[in-house]
C-alpha cells in the first residue's frame, strides 16, 4: 500500500492552528535557551573544569533535544490524523458516497 499524498484539505483549521502554536514554542523555547546558555551569541568560555562544561553542554543538549523530539511526536501525531481522514474519505468518495468533511 502506497502512502497517500497529503493536500491541504486533509488538514483541519484546528491542525493549522495547532502547527503555529507547536512552532511558536519550539522557537521560544530555542529562544529561552539562548538567551541562558548564550546570550550574547556564543557559548560563553569558563574558567573551570573542562568535564563540568561537557556536563553543561550534554544537559543543554538533553533539552533542546527533548523539546525537538516533542514538537516532532506532535507533528507526526497530527500527520497520522489527517492521513486516517484522507483514507477514510477516498473511501468514502470511492464507493460512491458523499465524503465526510471534517466539521471545524
Amino acid at each position: 500500500m502506497t502512502t497517500p499524498r497529503l493536500t491541504a484539505e486533509d488538514f483541519t483549521d484546528a491542525d493549522a492552528d495547532k502547527l503555529h502554536v507547536l512552532v511558536t514554542d519550539l522557537l521560544r523555547n530555542c529562544r529561552a535557551l539562548a538567551a541562558e546558555h548564550a546570550p550574547d551569541g556564543t557559548w560563553p568560555a569558563r574558567d573551570g573544569d573542562l568535564i563540568d562544561e561537557l556536563e553543561r553542554a550534554k544537559q543543554l543538549i538533553e533539552t533542546l533535544s527533548r523539546s525537538l523530539n516533542g514538537t516532532r511526536s506532535a507533528l507526526r501525531r497530527m500527520d497520522t490524523q489527517a492521513r486516517r481522514q484522507h483514507i477514510v474519505r477516498r473511501a468514502v468518495a470511492g464507493r460512491g458516497l458523499p465524503a465526510l468533511a471534517p466539521v471545524d
